[in-house]
């Protein structure tokens, strides 16, 4: 029986390894992610020295980063559940990746990075740690999740954006460019630093201990978990066989600064 369990684990990662490949998406098992340049525009260590700047962590998942003349800045990101042979379902944020518009880049190069990296880094933790749903997120920013105006669309009232865009204002480097704050005030929504406590919630309980560069240097406990939402704690590095779906989620930052196209 073991053998044969060893085997179907076996059998589900490599059909979750070609699947992902067939729909563009690059596994990068400890090698970071990749940088394709459709441009002369910038550099491969421009775009690397930006991301570091920006706070990436390798541990986020994130496979790739195209950078084009003509085209939106956009992030690609998603997760999945993957239910094993002992029948828990267990959920994981998906590979994901990032195309920048070289104007943007040029033009407003850290807000560009950070607000579009901000997508990759909280939905990582959203699925790893909190299921693929944005509740305890939205409850502890003083939204409430019912709220008919939350939807999926490029708007202070999408919560991926939202997200992104907090993670821009507390954690992203700051942008030389111009000042901006971020996009919560459009909907009537203070500024994430002006929550009391939310910075450290967003950097250590969302994350569950894993706080971005941007945070600080010291890591502290996370505070206990809202009795509304608690969520799974089991990432999932290798599935067991079972049904897989993915949620792929495209995203185009606000038009106000990105000229999304």
């Amino acid at each position: 029986m073991d053998f044969v369990r060893i085997l179907l684990t076996a059998i589900a990662l490599i059909l979750v390894i070609v699947w992902s490949w067939l729909l563009g998406i690059r596994f990068a098992f400890g090698a970071g992610y990749t940088v394709t340049l459709n441009t002369t525009a910038v550099t491969e260590a421009q775009v690397r020295g930006w991301l570091n700047d920006a706070g990436y962590q390798e541990l986020t998942g994130l496979a790739e980063v195209t950078v084009v003349d003509e085209g939106y800045t956009a992030s690609n990101i998603g997760g999945g559940t993957v239910t094993g042979s002992d029948g828990v379902i267990r959920y994981f944020a998906s590979p994901a990746s990032i195309q920048f518009n070289s104007a943007n880049l040029l033009s407003s190069p850290w807000y560009a990075i950070s607000w579009e990296y901000g997508h990759v880094w909280s939905n990582y933790f959203l699925w790893t740690y909190w299921r693929g749903n944005y509740d305890a997120y939205l409850i502890r920013r003083g939204i409430d999740p019912a709220d008919p105006r939350l939807g999926n669309y490029s708007s202070c009232w999408n919560p991926q954006e939202l997200a992104a865009s907090d993670y821009w204002v507390l954690f992203g480097h700051p942008e030389t460019a111009f000042r901006s704050g971020g996009f919560a005030p459009q909907c009537g929504f203070p500024e994430p630093y002006d929550i009391s406590g939310f910075r450290d919630w967003y950097g250590l309980t969302f994350t569950q201990g894993h706080p971005p560069p941007g945070y600080g240097s010291t890591p502290a406990t996370p505070t206990p978990q809202p009795a509304t939402a608690t969520p799974t704690r089991t990432p999932v590095a290798t599935p067991t066989m079972g049904p897989v779906t993915l949620t792929p989620v495209g995203t185009c930052t606000p038009p106000r600064a990105r000229r999304c196209r």
